[in-house]
Formats: structure tokens, sequence, C-alpha cells
């Protein structure tokens, strides 16, 4: 696991938790600390490692999943997949040139509630979906504190992934695969101090 923050961490716990084995490193000395076991180095954590898990800010995706693919290592990527559109395609162009999959991130097609909505559609015991709403948000300081408390945070920055709409992707992604291609979309921002 690439990237120690609250992400990585929780990663490397529900791998550990399903009994197997885990090496993490973080760039940052004192983010590795908050691992009981962290590597030293990148290249000592990917030796061995039969995939990688990348857990950090989107700008860098790129960048970790490059060193993957030299290797031929399968990855998982948190969301959003890069801080834009040209990144994600150089991404996907290198996974397919290495022949390694990739996964990106979004558990909630996991979540019992939404896979029972999921069979329900796909039963047709709902009937056709004409309409379909969502609302995501989040409260910066109490959902993301270790990122409020930090004005160099990447979700700060649009240009480096963050902000709503790459960093609250799960949405988007649910809904497509609840009721299908996405042909309209309107939506409103606000902020509250």
């Amino acid at each position: 696991i690439i990237g120690l923050g609250s992400i990585g961490r929780r990663h490397a716990e529900n791998f550990r938790t399903l009994g197997g084995y885990v090496k993490t490193w973080d760039m940052d000395p004192l983010a590795r600390n908050r691992d009981p076991a962290p590597c030293d180095s990148l290249d000592e954590a990917l030796n061995g490692a039969d995939g990688v898990v990348i857990c950090t800010p989107p700008d860098s995706h790129l960048a970790y999943s490059r060193i993957a693919f030299s290797r031929y290592l399968p990855v998982m990527v948190e969301k959003p997949l890069a801080e834009s559109e040209a990144a994600a395609k150089d991404l996907v162009v290198g996974a397919a040139e290495a022949g390694v999959p990739v996964l990106v991130a979004y558990p909630w097609r996991y979540w019992p509630p939404l896979l029972y909505v999921k069979q329900l559609l796909d039963e047709g015991r709902i009937g056709r979906v004409l309409s379909a709403r969502t609302v995501y948000g989040c409260h910066f300081e109490h959902h993301m504190p270790h990122h409020a408390e930090r004005p160099d945070s990447y979700l700060r920055d649009p240009k480096r992934g963050g902000g709503c709409l790459l960093e609250m992707s799960h949405a988007i992604d649910y809904l497509r695969w609840l009721c299908g291609t996405i042909t309209e979309v309107s939506g409103a921002v606000e902020t509250r101090a």
C-alpha cells in the first residue's frame, strides 16, 4: 500500500483482517510511523508484491502506477483515478501496455443496501427508471479533519484532484452502475461557513 493517510491505513487494516500480508510505504516519515510495520523505501514495499494499492493524492496516481506497471503489478487506485482526463488516459494506456488490470476503489457497489437495490432493478421489480437523484456531500471539518487542518491538502485544489466532483465521485459511479448511462446532469454548489 502506497500512502498511509486515512484511507491507506484503512486498506491496510482491512487486508490484515482478511489475513493478507501487507507492506506499506509513504514518502512522509511521519506518515510511515502511523503503520505498525512500514517499509523504509518504495522499492522495499514493492519487492515481492502481488499488487499495489495507491492511496496518495490524485496528482501522484499516474507516477506511482507507472512504477507498478514497470514491474507488471496490478493496481488498485483510490478515486479519483487521476487529477485530469489526460492523466487518466495515460494511466489506462500504461496498464494496457503492461498487460495488468487497474481497479478504481468504488466500494459502494458492494454495500448490501445498494446490492439489494441493484437486484430489485435487475429483476424488474421496481420498474423502468426514468430519473434518479442523489445528494452527496460532507462537512469537511467533521468527515475529513486530517484534510481540514492542512492548507496544502489536495482536497482544496481541483488541479491536484480535489474538489467535490472528483473526490465525491462515488455517487456518479453508483448511479451509473444502478441506472446505466447518465444522459443529463444538473447541480448546485453551496459553501457554508
